[in-house]
């Protein structure tokens, strides 16, 4: 080591060491550049730029990517998340969801109590994955506060300081922007989601051309489950299909503004659906056809890959973006279609007021501003719930399909009795005929539901089953009677009579 004396060896090398150090740093910040979150797929939606938040729970940070033709990040801030770890799964945990939101609300503190500061945005937890797992509770908001940010230090919200949540408004375009929130982010080269974006694309456009000129068997082959409930929503549809079709037979439906994000192995597309047509006027003795768009809603698909096919497991519309012009009949019927596929498609999750109140029991939305509310009538009511319980029957029905014992088991009340087994009996009993079983197969038709007066809280629901797997194959009289806990509706007694 001699020659490490010399001076101007000395400073050769530390130049080159110097230089070298550096060329590291820009080869690392080079290919940091180059990796994106793998849950951003495409966001299609005609926008100079546009945005999509992430929140990683174990750094306890909230990013804000840029999409301008590429993802980017643009801005990262500390956040802190629920006190416990893990997904949320039911009120009270503690705990953060994990999932693709989105957010339906904004409130500025004179709306608030302090301990939300300056800004609150709400976000549609629980969506459609969320309470097809059985997870409940509500109120999950991205939120300032009033005191010391500290990690993990909320109810199950994202909290932020006041300065990076009045910063954050201007990301945020209600029933628009994203928030996927993971446990902790992976990263991918953008290369490597574009067969999965182009794959993806190809399937919503597949599914665009069936509703405006296939059948709904063709249609329906595209999702994971069947049920009555589906032709009933197609019937409406064919129906005004027709109608357009007869007036305008240059008309599509197309799907516009797609977001496509993944969660897990869950992915998500929301989009406008648009009717395009065109109509016929005179001027001048001239013929000219005026081209027409309308909307038929904000849908939102949740698709998973099953045996190298794209299938959907569930839908929800978001909100419509008819806003005007609801005397003409081809919007008003699109937005009564609209409304309705939204109804059945809702849940009976609400936002508990002891959730979001000061402790002096005022509300979190000042009194002057709520309007006054009218009291529903019975049967705007019944209709409500059945529309819940259909939806929970559904969801029933594909987690036995799909033989997911923990799912399946989700749907029963603790006190769940059936052929002399109680709730854990009927469950192994189940996942051992799951083990027997190399394919299920579930359908029902012929709703019907039952209220008792004596019991609020229960309902009678029957319906025609059929079941098949590869060893045994049977259709009958299913009766389940439901009970409420803890604000879901359970199976509480399930009976089967053999047609």
């Amino acid at each position: 080591m001699a020659f490490l004396k010399n001076r101007h060896i000395r400073s050769y090398l530390f130049w080159h060491l110097k230089v070298s150090f550096f060329c590291l740093i820009f080869v690392f910040q080079a290919n940091a550049e180059k990796i994106i979150p793998n849950s951003l797929i495409a966001m299609q939606t005609n926008r100079a730029i546009d945005y999509v938040l992430l929140v990683e729970k174990e750094s306890q940070q909230l990013y804000v990517y840029a999409y301008d033709g590429q993802f980017r990040e643009l801005k990262r801030y500390r956040c802190s998340t629920g006190e416990n770890k893990g997904s949320k799964k039911q009120s009270g945990d503690r705990k953060t969801p994990e999932g693709i939101y989105f957010f339906n609300n904004r409130f500025t503190k004179r709306d608030l109590t302090p301990i939300y500061g300056t800004r609150a945005f709400p976000t549609d937890y629980p969506n459609y994955m969320d309470r097809f797992a059985g997870k409940n509770g509500s109120a999950i908001w991205v939120h300032g506060t009033n005191k010391k940010l500290k990690d993990r230090d909320t109810n199950g919200c994202v909290a932020m300081v006041n300065k990076d949540i009045d910063e954050l408004d201007k990301y945020i375009d209600l029933h628009h922007t994203p928030i996927i929130i993971q446990k902790k982010i992976d990263y991918v080269h953008p290369n490597e989601n574009e067969p999965i974006r182009i794959s993806l694309i190809q399937f919503l456009r597949t599914l665009e051309n069936l509703m405006m000129f296939g059948d709904s068997k063709a249609y329906f082959s595209h999702y994971n489950y069947i049920s009555d409930y589906i032709p009933q929503w197609w019937t409406r549809w064919e129906k005004l299909r027709n109608e357009i079709k007869s007036s305008y037979p240059e008309t599509c439906i197309q799907f516009k503004k797609m977001i496509l994000l993944k969660h897990d192995k869950i992915y998500v597309a929301l989009f406008d659906q648009k009717i395009l047509t065109g109509t016929v006027r005179r001027a001048n003795d001239i013929q000219q056809i005026e081209p027409m768009a309308f909307s038929a809603g904000k849908k939102k698909f949740f698709i998973v890959r099953y045996q190298e096919k794209w299938r959907i497991v569930g839908e929800e519309y978001q909100t419509s973006t008819v806003r005007k012009d609801q005397n003409y009949p081809l919007i008003a019927a699109a937005t009564n279609i609209s409304n309705k596929s939204r109804l059945m498609a809702s849940t009976s999750t609400h936002v508990k007021k002891q959730s979001i109140i000061k402790k002096e029991k005022q509300p979190i939305i000042k009194k002057e501003t709520q309007p006054a509310i009218k009291k529903e009538p019975q049967s705007t009511i019944k209709e409500e719930i059945q529309s819940v319980i259909t939806q929970m029957i559904d969801s029933w029905l594909i987690a036995w399909g799909s033989k997911d014992n923990e799912q399946y088991g989700h749907y029963y009340a603790k006190d769940f009795r059936s052929k002399e087994k109680n709730r854990k009996a009927w469950l192994n009993y189940k996942k051992r005929l799951n083990k027997k079983y190399e394919f299920i197969k579930l359908s029902r038709k012929e709703l019907k539901f039952q209220f008792y007066r004596k019991y609020k809280d229960r309902v009678k629901v029957s319906f025609k089953q059929s079941y098949q797997s590869n060893l045994y194959a049977a259709s009958g009289r299913k009766t389940l009677i439901l009970k409420k806990e803890d604000g879901q509706w359970k199976i509480y007694r399930e009976y089967w009579n053999k047609l």
